[in-house]
């Protein structure tokens, strides 16, 4: 019998935007895998939160897309300022999790697999003891906001005793500190590619019904990572194009360098532009219609070094399924696509790459593109993920039966 998995990440599962902890351990549930996702304790900070206020005080757990998720309760939140409060509430939630009926057996009698998306949850590995730890890094961490050196220990640490690395890209992988990196396995970002082929010929949803073409798209977080500057001018030089914009707003308060406060201001001067229109953040299974009912796609990310420098975009297979056209920033990992993206980085290109993409004389072709997606499915990817655990799980199993 294949060893539960306990998955720890800092979105809640129910986000709007799924992002590849979803994909892809709903698919390993619906393999059989037995997992538990948890996104740790509640924060004594969040009690102004809407969160705190509809969460009960003693945890629980429900069942969806194959998956038991951890409902926090606020009886013993977490307060980093008091070292006792804080030891006794991990100790308690780790206990909570680790004795979970999965499959009728509780977790405490069998092994377990505990897989980490961030650093921030290495504590719980001491007090869960898994049999096998997963480390799967989906960002550089160290280039984003709240990085402090705790966190980097605990980076460091999850990387001396993981038994398996992985990282979403090679760039990722290599911004790890110290030769572990040598041992780690990419594994790339993917998309629901029926779902975004299929939406083709779907209804047009009722909000983007009202924007004229041409629309240029973006689906994702708007952050410092979005590119507002080059969005403000563009739609102050080409008023008949309309952008078009999905997703929830994650701008830090403080901005204290000046290409962050050129971002801040730029997006509030979009918010005011007519032809600039924001849609709000949409679940995961609508926004397959949105993208396939644009005329662009866009990666539009600063040009300036960040954490989306290394990326490969949870968005692009998403697009390329589409068939749709899309324009990019210059991304180091999927620059070999430039046969099927636009690439661009000054407000000149691309105003020049939209141009083209607009007159039908993108790089490459619908079915290219297509193509393309098709192979890079999140079942694909789920295959390759469920190839890497059952090798750790009974390699390891095959290793001790020839040592003994």
């Amino acid at each position: 019998m294949r060893p539960p998995i306990i998955a720890m990440a800092p979105n809640s599962w129910d986000d709007a935007f799924w992002m590849n902890r979803q994909h892809l351990l709903s698919r390993l549930g619906a393999r059989g895998w037995d997992i538990l996702y948890s996104t740790g304790r509640l924060s004594f900070w969040s009690r102004s939160e809407e969160i705190w206020r509809r969460s009960r005080y003693l945890s629980s757990f429900k069942r969806k897309n194959g998956v038991f998720i951890d409902v926090p309760g606020k009886l013993v939140p977490e307060w980093p300022t008091l070292p006792m409060w804080e030891y006794l509430g991990l100790k308690i939630h780790a206990a909570h999790l680790r004795g979970q009926r999965l499959n009728g057996n509780h977790g405490k009698n069998r092994d377990l697999i505990l897989y980490i998306f961030h650093p921030k949850f290495f504590p719980y590995v001491k007090l869960i003891k898994p049999k096998f730890l997963v480390y799967h890094a989906y960002d550089v961490f160290a280039l984003q906001g709240g990085w402090s050196s705790q966190l980097r220990n605990y980076e460091e640490c999850l990387l001396k005793q993981a038994d398996l690395v992985i990282g979403t890209t090679d760039g990722i992988i290599d911004a790890f500190p110290g030769p572990t990196r040598a041992n780690a396995v990419e594994l790339l970002n993917a998309a629901d590619t029926k779902a975004f082929a299929d939406a083709i010929n779907a209804d047009c949803p009722a909000d983007l019904v009202k924007i004229p073409h041409p629309r240029i798209g973006y689906a994702g977080r708007l952050s410092v990572k979005v590119n507002f500057p080059m969005i403000e001018e563009i739609a102050r030089r080409r008023p008949d194009w309309h952008w078009v914009l999905l997703g929830a707003v994650s701008m830090p308060k403080s901005m204290d360098d000046a290409a962050s406060r050129r971002t801040k201001m730029a997006f509030a001067a979009c918010q005011n532009a007519e032809n600039v229109h924001f849609l709000g953040e949409k679940p995961h299974l609508d926004v397959p219609a949105y993208a396939a009912h644009m005329d662009v796609n866009t990666m539009c990310y600063n040009s300036s070094p960040g954490w989306w420098t290394v990326a490969y975009p949870l968005k692009l297979n998403e697009y390329l399924a589409t068939g749709r056209a899309i324009v990019s920033a210059h991304l180091e990992r999927i620059a070999h696509l430039d046969n099927m993206i636009e690439f661009a980085d000054t407000i000149d290109e691309w105003e020049a790459s939209l141009e083209r993409a607009l007159a039908g004389k993108a790089s490459g072709t619908g079915a290219e593109r297509q193509a393309f997606a098709a192979k890079n499915s999140w079942d694909v990817r789920t295959d390759e993920l469920h190839n890497l655990l059952h090798q750790l799980v009974y390699g390891s199993a095959r290793k001790q039966q020839n040592v003994s």
